[in-house]
């Protein structure tokens, strides 16, 4: 009986972790990144993630939209976990245009940004109607001017 279990539990833990933790998440092989602004008009880093490549990732549905509230040169090597609560970030997951839903549990983590600003991360988001979306990516810099302010 103890073998039993001992082995319930390997498999357990063995279909939970990924063999890459930078695998996109299931159904969102494409991401990007661009510069955004924070609720309180400061510098933030914005994260869409999609299941086609585009030259406009908003337009793309579904997607998942991360913003992260600090400007893109203060990200690399930082964690963050946030709630509904929005301080430090916010995270959605679009399946139509008038269905969003919040993320009530986010924890995003920039790893590096590379010499072409591709920004390489892993996020774990869980949202209010139940689903989650856990993986990595390697986010293509959209090179946009903004204006915050």
């Amino acid at each position: 009986m103890r073998l039993a279990v001992h082995i319930l539990v390997l498999v357990l833990l063995a279909t939970a972790c990924r063999s890459d933790p930078l695998e996109p998440p299931e159904g969102f092989s494409f991401a990007y990144a661009e510069r955004g602004c924070s609720p309180v008009d400061g510098g933030a880093l914005w994260l869409s993630l999609t299941g086609t490549a585009t030259d406009e990732p908003r337009s793309v549905l579904p997607r998942v939209d991360i913003a992260i509230y600090r400007p893109i040169d203060e990200v690399a090597g930082q964690t963050w976990v946030f709630g509904t609560g929005g301080e430090t970030g916010s995270a959605f997951r679009c399946y139509t245009a008038q269905a969003c839903v919040q993320a009530v549990i986010s924890r995003v983590t920039i790893r590096s940004i590379e010499a072409d600003s591709t920004v390489v991360g892993e996020a774990t988001l869980r949202f209010q109607d139940g689903s989650s979306v856990n993986g990595g990516f390697r986010a293509a810099w959209l090179g946009r001017t903004v204006l915050c302010g």
